[in-house]
């Protein structure tokens, strides 16, 4: 298994000796504060490691402008305020996600159906991160709109909406490296709009410069929040901030502590900030799709990529076991991308004569490469047809760029943050390259697989129809000779175990027992 993120270590250390504090607990006017408590940002368990790109990807890439903001092009949305509640991590990248969608489309999502239904360990108000935003949005459940479900800072529960877009792609950056280390924040932030980044954040007088708005933090202190980078001005002065940094440059940062905080809303926070996505991966979306593209999701990874496996190897190769409700396509595959530059090959098998794959070869292909870390889907080039009840296998098969060890991302159930996850034997296998595939839910691990399914063109939608249990698949493999793992599976949502008591909602496939665990709409 891959180690922990150090930084989550430590914050479980924190939650042990002290409770989460809300964010609105911070008061903004006092000019100190106390180390180490949480504002909304709960570090992620996984790690993004960094990755050096190769020479002629660097080659070509434009020169940057000294000087970039959103706002100069009308591509931000309006500042919010998450208010007494820590959910500075649903603001932060739902507000990233609508920069993406703009100048085009103009929307304003649900950052209370976020925080309520984002299924981890954590109360609606105790804080998130990135990696738990994009396991609600891959599942299906969001985003929706502000106006179904309008943010209070005191609700713990909301209904379930049909998802208003497709949150196909989520890139996660690694670590800055450095003070320079800027350049892959910059092109995204020009190309794809804002993205969400962690810092810590303080109005001491010490770090902070309540005339020019400007934060320079180079304490030993941990992030404890999460906001959405719009721009930078590298020529920004070291002296507006009150601790002079070492040099002139200064990201420009859209909060959510309503317009009364900074200019408007907005901040300046030094390249040399000590903590600006140093200490924690950034995120940021492309290539959303209308909602509706999809009737079902398959899926056994309620809850995403909570951590990663290597088999001492490069190549490796992981499967997802599924079963059809109904005549549909399956047309589409998503997973998660650990290093960038991975190369996959896609492959379903319709029935497969051992479960995972079929000596006649699968039913479609495709093969690309992974750009960044993150969340990737693809399309199919043939969709395959299915009927009620049948078994198909989705296999990924990658090869990770030289020195990379833990390349498979899988579900894992963390005490302290992701305990609801769970897992079954025979639904998701792994394997070496050329070697005997591996039981992982039998060890309490998911892959982190989801295949796409739609009405198939010209015919009459059916209904879903109830199909027996699917035997598990039996595998012969131990560990061969892996490099330990990590996850948990969520039989919440496996399509591969319907009962009469699941629930299929447009746009994604979910259970009654989410809408059970999350609440009917009560707010208390």
């Amino acid at each position: 298994m891959a180690p922990v993120n150090p930084d989550f270590a430590h914050f479980l250390e924190l939650r042990e000796k002290q409770p989460l504090l809300q964010s609105g607990e911070f008061d903004f006017e006092l000019d100190s504060q106390p180390d180490d408590l949480s504002f909304g940002y709960v570090p992620p368990p996984v790690d993004i490691e960094p990755w050096t790109k190769s020479q002629p990807e660097l080659i070509l890439q434009s020169a940057l402008p000294a000087r970039f903001d959103l706002r100069d092009i009308g591509r931000l949305t309006s500042v919010k305020n998450q208010g007494g509640c820590g959910a500075c991590w649903a603001f932060a990248m739902l507000g990233s996600i609508e920069s993406n969608l703009m100048p085009d489309e103009n929307w304003n999502f649900s950052e209370d159906n976020m925080k309520n239904l984002h299924g981890f360990d954590y109360d609606a108000c105790e804080g998130g991160n990135h990696m738990m935003a994009t396991a609600y949005l891959a599942r299906g459940m969001g985003p929706v709109l502000e106006s179904e479900d309008v943010y209070e800072t005191g609700s713990r529960s909301s209904p379930i909406f049909p998802a208003r877009k497709w949150i196909r792609n989520v890139v996660f950056l690694p670590k800055r490296t450095g003070s320079q280390d800027n350049d892959a924040i910059k092109r995204a932030v020009m190309t794809h709009g804002g993205v969400y980044v962690s810092l810590y954040m303080t109005t001491s007088s010490s770090w902070y410069n309540s005339t020019n708005k400007a934060l320079y933090y180079a304490g030993s202190s941990k992030p404890n929040h999460a906001v959405v980078v719009v721009g930078w001005d590298d020529n920004y002065p070291a002296a507006n901030f009150p601790s002079r940094p070492a040099g002139d440059g200064a990201f420009i940062i859209k909060n959510s502590y309503g317009t009364h905080f900074g200019q408007s809303g907005y901040f300046y926070v030094s390249y040399h900030d000590l903590t600006l996505a140093k200490q924690g991966s950034s995120a940021y979306s492309f290539g959303a799709a209308p909602a509706g593209g999809y009737a079902n999701v398959y899926q056994h990874d309620f809850l995403g990529w909570t951590s990663t496996y290597g088999f001492r190897s490069t190549d490796v190769s992981y499967a997802s076991i599924f079963q059809a409700k109904t005549n549909e396509e399956i047309f589409a595959v998503s997973t998660y991308s650990a290093f960038p530059g991975t190369r996959y090959t896609i492959s379903v098998y319709r029935d497969p004569a051992d479960g995972i794959e079929d000596p006649g070869g699968p039913e479609t292909e495709v093969s690309g490469v992974f750009p960044e870390a993150g969340l990737f889907t693809v399309d199919l080039p043939r969709p395959v047809r299915m009927e009620p009840c049948e078994a198909f296998s989705v296999v990924v098969e990658i090869s990770a760029p030289t020195g990379a060890r833990y390349i498979i991302p899988v579900e894992k159930a963390f005490a302290g943050y992701s305990t609801g996850a769970t897992a079954k034997a025979g639904q998701s296998v792994a394997r070496r390259s050329g070697g005997n595939w591996y039981d992982f839910g039998a060890e309490g691990l998911d892959v982190c697989i989801k295949a796409f399914g739609r009405p198939i063109a010209g015919q009459t939608d059916s209904d879903q129809t109830l199909c027996p249990e699917l035997a598990p698949v039996i595998v012969s493999g131990g560990k061969d000779g892996g490099g330990g793992g990590g996850g948990g599976g969520c039989s919440l949502s496996s399509a591969a175990r319907l009962g009469p008591e699941w629930l299929l909602l447009p746009g994604a496939l979910l259970v009654s027992r989410i809408w059970r665990r999350f609440g009917r709409g009560r707010r208390r």
